[in-house]
């Protein structure tokens, strides 16, 4: 519902090795991920995208319930571009999706902003 389906073309997996089969026959523009999925976790995701010559410029943005630091510097060794914490704000998502989009010319290790609101979904 955040997403506006005339906008945007969602996919979804149901884990994360599907989520990295997907992205290996057809590359996203983008992949929001948990850090704790079944099969690949969303760090390990994000390792194995940006590892592979067809997916090293997608982007990854994690959305999690874990705020344990040592998790957030985890997911910036493996690459990740975007990191936001539940609770979130609708706008919020939108947002940081938006300008990891937007922003071509974006480059591992660059600016990296966490972020963290208090808003309305879990």
């Amino acid at each position: 519902m955040i997403f506006d389906a005339g906008r945007y073309r969602l996919t979804f997996a149901s884990d994360g090795e599907e989520a990295l089969g997907l992205a290996l026959l057809e590359p996203p523009r983008l992949v929001i991920t948990e850090l704790i999925l079944d099969r690949l976790d969303g760090v390990s995701l994000g390792e194995q995208l940006k590892g592979h010559l067809s997916t090293n410029g997608v982007k990854v943005l994690v959305l999690t319930t874990s705020t344990a630091e040592w998790d957030q510097r985890r997911a910036w060794r493996a690459g990740v571009d975007g990191y936001i914490t539940k609770p979130f704000s609708p706008a919020q998502l939108l947002q940081q999706a938006e300008e990891l989009l937007e922003d071509e010319g974006y480059e591992p290790g660059r600016s990296r902003r966490m972020a963290r609101d208090q808003g309305d979904c879990s």
